[in-house]
């Protein structure tokens, strides 16, 4: 009744924060007075603290989840990479994923700036031909830094998509700024339309106005190929052959653009199931990307493609020649310095050559020379100068003069005269002339 709405307030609050002494003297007190008030106030105590239970435990909704300035959000969407169903949330900041189930957090976001790209291509499976309609799409959205998952890094954020089921209805649009009014005017165009479209078109068309790019598919003028079978060390996966690069799906799900590719070839790998496809790229030419397993019927036509984006990248191949020139161990590059010669080692001689050539250096310039005595001893000196500075030892080393193992320091003192005998006799003979 009216008359116990302060105390069923009182009660309340006691259930809110969980006092049961508070609630049992609330209760005590009216079972003395009115019984049949105590009856309400006891019911109405038990809803009370049955709504309480219930809010405390029942998980938040994806509206609640979703970040607060998003312009809209997908619940329960499903997700290749990183794999599961996900909220995905569109806002000004980027795309936030937040995973089902109990305690998930959230991922991201990524900045739409982060995001290089928008690609819609057709899951290989069965019995399908190129080109005919998929059953699923795969929305892959390249990232240039990655998304960390626990200790994961995926590169790539990659939606499944229904290639027949009509898209259920568009969520509403919050009223926001940046590239909500692409979006808004997007979901105005589509408006109930949308019944009848199947879900990869829609998603596509609301991702490519939020990343203000257009989708690309596989083309059969840049490649006639739409998609390769092939394995990524363990992974088994396909190869999809784009205008703006190579794409290789599912896991590990990676995108190499038309500007990194430096290089391809065959590799000398391969088996019974094909062969070995290389691509060298340009931010890191020292690890090139090996896919193996794919069918040599297949090479060429991809060898071809490869090819075609280098030639566009690059006309005249020169980023692939100044890399195959560094790679080449007899590669002589004009414009790195010149290597200084090391010395020319002289081989030592020993003090008998050493007097044998001086004293025949003397008796030449004495026999020949025509100049008077003195300046014929003076070209004498020059010249023994000449022989001592040639045979100077060299920086760091040691003089050192063979000698017989006979002889001593007797036989050393004996041509220490005979040396400066022969001097004086070198001199008379000098001053006779």
């Amino acid at each position: 009744s009216s008359n116990f709405h302060p105390v069923l307030r009182a009660m309340e609050a006691a259930v809110a924060a969980q006092d049961p002494a508070k609630l049992a003297a609330l209760v005590k007190d009216l079972l003395a007075g009115d019984a049949q008030s105590a009856q309400e106030l006891l019911q109405a105590s038990a809803e009370a603290a049955l709504n309480s239970v219930v809010s405390r435990s029942a998980p938040k909704s994806a509206e609640a989840a979703a970040p607060q300035d998003a312009w809209l959000t997908w619940p329960g969407l499903s997700l290749a990479t990183p794999k599961g169903r996900f909220d995905v949330s569109l806002g000004p900041e980027g795309l936030t994923l937040r995973g089902k189930g109990k305690g998930c957090a959230s991922l991201g976001p990524a900045a739409w700036s982060d995001i290089t790209g928008l690609f819609k291509l057709p899951k290989q499976e069965g019995s399908r031909k190129a080109g005919a309609p998929a059953r699923i799409y795969l929305l892959v959205m390249p990232l240039a830094k990655p998304l960390l998952v626990g200790k994961q890094e995926h590169r790539c954020v990659v939606v499944n998509a229904d290639g027949a089921k009509p898209f259920p209805s568009l969520p509403d649009i919050a009223d926001s700024s940046g590239g909500r009014d692409r979006l808004a005017a997007v979901m105005q165009e589509l408006g109930s339309k949308v019944a009848q479209l199947p879900e990869h078109e829609v998603l596509a068309r609301l991702f490519e106005a939020c990343l203000d790019v257009k989708a690309v598919q596989p083309e059969q003028e840049v490649c006639s190929l739409e998609a390769v079978q092939a394995w990524k060390g363990v992974e088994e996966g396909t190869l999809y052959p784009l205008r703006s690069g190579l794409c290789f799906l599912p896991k590990p799900a990676t995108f190499i653009p038309a500007e990194d590719i430096l290089s391809a070839e065959a590799g000398t790998g391969g088996g019974p199931r094909g062969g070995e496809l290389v691509v060298h790229r340009v931010s890191n030419s020292k690890v090139a990307e090996t896919y193996s397993n794919v069918s040599r019927g297949d090479m060429h036509l991809l060898l071809a493609y490869l090819a075609k984006l280098v030639a566009q990248r690059d006309p005249g191949g020169q980023l692939a020649q100044a890399d195959d020139e560094e790679d080449d161990p007899d590669f002589d590059d004009e414009d790195a310095p010149e290597a200084v010669a090391p010395p020319v080692q002289q081989r030592p001689r020993t003090r008998r050559q050493v007097q044998t050539a001086r004293a025949g250096l003397q008796g030449q310039v004495a026999s020949s020379s025509s100049a008077p005595p003195a300046k014929r001893q003076r070209q004498a000196d020059v010249t023994t100068v000449e022989l001592i500075e040639e045979v100077k030892p060299l920086p760091g080393s040691v003089a050192t003069f063979d000698l017989d193992d006979e002889e001593d320091d007797d036989n050393m003192a004996e041509e220490e005269e005979e040396e400066e005998q022969d001097e004086e006799d070198a001199d008379v003979v000098v001053e006779a002339e």
